[in-house]
């Protein structure tokens, strides 16, 4: 997911971050140009794919954390 997510016009940063405590904890931090060019992107074949096997791939399903950057 990471190089088509990259491709996409409004990703401006996309990546993954693996827990150092716990090997099945991984963070995806993303930042997007507009809530519009994310809305997209959760909108894509591929990634709607994979969020089809969520009960399948995942231990828990996937927090999402809708960030402001301040300062």
């Amino acid at each position: 997911m990471l190089e088509p997510t990259r491709a996409e016009a409004g990703c401006i940063s996309y990546d993954c971050h693996q827990s150092q405590e716990n090997a099945a904890i991984f963070v995806f931090y993303e930042v997007w140009k507009n809530r519009e060019e994310l809305d997209k992107h959760l909108g894509m074949p591929y990634l709607k794919a994979l969020l089809g096997k969520v009960d399948e791939l995942f231990a828990v399903p996937p927090e999402l954390h809708f960030l402001n950057k301040l300062g």
